[in-house]
């Protein structure tokens, strides 16, 4: 296996308190962010980790990335993803996968963390 990764579906506190605990910033981020657009279920997928094989495969270890994010829309029925990252590859990969239906609220910018921030809308 080249691709692995850990995801789980959480609401804007809960992934405040989990990811960014402590932090009163991101949370007050968060709730600002998703309580417009998380009406009947507040609930995110939330892709928490991702990891690739390098000696599997030296490149190209997210070409599976978008069939990878649907299969766990798919199984955690939710279409609201998202995830913190500092690799631009998962950047890239977000933009290349999902076009615009992928935000990425930049790093100490954007949001108020020293992490870009993702997210994806599988909603249209």
């Amino acid at each position: 296996m080249a691709l692995a990764a850990v995801a789980w579906t959480a609401d804007p506190v809960q992934i405040a308190a989990e990811k960014y605990p402590g932090s009163l910033e991101m949370a007050a981020w968060l709730k600002r962010k998703y309580a417009p657009t998380a009406a009947p279920s507040p609930e995110i997928l939330w892709l928490d980790e991702v990891f690739a094989d390098r000696q599997i495969s030296r490149r190209n270890n997210l070409a599976n990335f978008r069939p990878m994010v649907y299969g766990f829309s798919d199984r955690l029925d939710q279409t609201k993803v998202a995830y913190r990252t500092i690799a631009p590859a998962m950047m890239r990969a977000a933009m290349r996968d999902f076009g615009d239906d992928a935000t990425i609220d930049k790093a100490k910018s954007n949001v108020p963390d020293w992490r870009n921030f993702v997210s994806i809308d599988l909603s249209r």
